[in-house]
């Protein structure tokens, strides 16, 4: 059986892209590959043992990068590829994994790297064109970052696969009915800096407002869930609102026909998970307009969705309203929701298709090392010192970081401004063309 290296943050556990990689792993051996996960390891923030809690086992090894080092991150790296001998090595979110995939060609090693790409990431874009000659192929499981890594990364159309994350496919026989109260749910992680968590309070607030007769059940966890849910004490305490925490696939699935409506609010977004889980039992969603909505096609306001834009919380609200005076709007969007996904939208379809690109990628050998190139080293006090001092107390000191992504970096922050507004500028062009060709 071949193997596959995944190398992966374990900082956050719950997440959606945490969800792709456990299936992963667990689906990939019924395809013949046998999957590992290589899990960061940091001194603060980056748990393997929390990844790995709850659920079937993973066959997983730890990155150890508790030194808080660029040079003890990397050697992590390396260490593992060496010791597993992978036939592939996927990077996951682990700017690392492209330095240390680097320095091991330096030593002739020539097992393929691939960059698995889950949403829309200027950051991660920048390095991708940096470093395009250390990677051999690029996944993505939405349309937009396709485009935006064969059209501006330099990475040749051929190197970048789609993959769509799959759902698992549901019997469900419809929503359970309801009464006047509009049932409203919010699934997925409780962090403002990139899903927009906080604004679930002014949106209940907007409907308390204008008297819409609504429940809202959020099932989710997150570094500002506690925030959230105090400001929304008295709501919770008349059981207008209700937090559940983080939900297994299995409970979330129990969830969703008690639901009408699935609300998002995020401004980015890759192939997400939950508005299309809900909609498998014909819960609507009511999306933000994120980056790659309109590109993707996959929600269609007025058919199986409705939309607003980011951070318009009223007109989240306009369309909140709609659905609770017009049940047959509610009706109809429900059942062509439900009807929706289907085919590579299904698991283990997806899995199906990660093994067969598996296949192909660990039959292309890779070049030699990049030259040329440089990476970002630790920075500080010891940029002062002379090199074998430097390199000496790189190797036996520790350093301590006040966030996850500095104990292990997601990029390598050299992203530039003009590169930032490039594909910001590429992104909104391409949402325009597609919103413009179905007439929104």
């Amino acid at each position: 059986m071949l193997r596959v290296l995944f190398l992966s943050p374990s900082a956050s556990a719950r997440g959606g892209f945490e969800s792709v990689l456990r299936n992963l792993c667990r689906g990939l051996p019924d395809f013949g590959w046998e999957a590992v996960i290589g899990l960061a390891r940091g001194g603060a923030f980056h748990d393997p043992a929390r990844f790995l809690d709850g659920g079937p086992p993973l066959n997983a090894v730890a990155l150890d990068g508790t030194r808080g080092t660029f040079l003890a991150r990397r050697r992590a790296i390396e260490n593992a590829v060496r010791t597993l001998a992978p036939d592939v090595v996927v990077g996951a979110r682990l700017f690392d994994a492209i330095p240390a995939m680097n320095s091991l060609r330096a030593g002739r090693l020539r097992t393929p790297f691939v960059e698995m790409v889950g949403s829309w990431d200027p950051d991660l874009f920048s390095d991708l064109r940096r470093y395009r000659d250390i990677v051999d192929f690029c996944v993505v499981d939405s349309r937009l970052p396709e485009l935006a890594i064969s059209g501006l990364c330099g990475i040749p159309p051929e190197r970048v696969r789609r993959i769509p994350t799959g759902i698992a496919r549901q019997e469900s026989p419809g929503r359970v009915p309801g009464g006047p109260t509009l049932r409203i749910c919010h699934v997925g992680r409780l962090d403002d800096s990139d899903k927009r968590a906080c604004d679930i309070v002014p949106f209940v607030r907007e409907l308390d407002r204008r008297g819409v007769d609504f429940t809202l059940t959020v099932a989710g966890d997150g570094r500002d869930r506690a925030g959230i849910e105090s400001q929304l004490c008295d709501e919770v305490a008349v059981g207008r609102v209700v937090f559940l925490g983080w939900l297994s696939a299995p409970d979330l699935h129990a969830l969703f026909p008690s639901q009408d409506v699935l609300v998002q609010f995020s401004p980015s977004e890759g192939l997400t998970i939950s508005p299309r889980e809900g909609m498998a039992h014909g819960v609507v969603p009511v999306l933000s307009e994120f980056i790659g909505f309109f590109t993707e096609g996959l929600f269609r306001p007025e058919f199986n969705a409705l939309s607003f834009p980011v951070g318009r919380i009223e007109d989240a609200c306009d369309c909140i309203e709609r659905l609770q005076h017009d049940r047959s709007l509610l009706a109809r969007l429900s059942e062509n929701a439900r009807t929706s996904q289907s085919g590579a939208l299904i698991a283990p379809d997806d899995i199906r298709a990660w093994a067969g690109f598996l296949d192909e990628a660990a039959n292309t050998r890779s070049a030699g090392p990049a030259a040329g190139v440089t990476f970002p080293d630790d920075s500080g006090r010891l940029d002062r010192l002379p090199g074998i001092a430097r390199n000496m107390l790189r190797k036996f000191s520790r350093h301590s970081h006040s966030e996850p992504g500095g104990e292990w970096p997601h990029a390598s922050g050299w992203t530039t401004e003009p590169e930032r507004r490039e594909f910001e500028m590429f992104a909104l062009e391409q949402e325009k063309l597609c919103a413009g060709s179905r007439g929104i």
